[in-house]
């Protein structure tokens, strides 16, 4: 869990293969992904009928923190 701060997510490191998550010690559930490519983009992560539900809020940084956080709120 790491502070979602426009420094920190800057700041990411991009993994070599794959993807890397990285979730906000601030909004249970909201999380940012950050592709092999360098691609970061928000998401909403919750547990339904046993299930993970992953559900896409948008991409950094055209997408806020801010608003992140209140898309997952909603």
């Amino acid at each position: 869990r790491i502070a979602f701060t426009v420094r920190n997510l800057n700041d990411l490191p991009t993994p070599e293969t794959g993807r890397a998550t990285y979730y906000d010690e601030r909004t249970p559930g909201l999380s940012i992904r950050v592709t092999a490519t360098g691609a970061k983009s928000f998401s909403f992560v919750r547990w339904a009928n046993g299930r993970m539900v992953r559900v896409t809020l948008g991409s950094w940084p055209s997408t806020t923190t801010a608003k992140a956080r209140s898309e997952a709120l909603k």
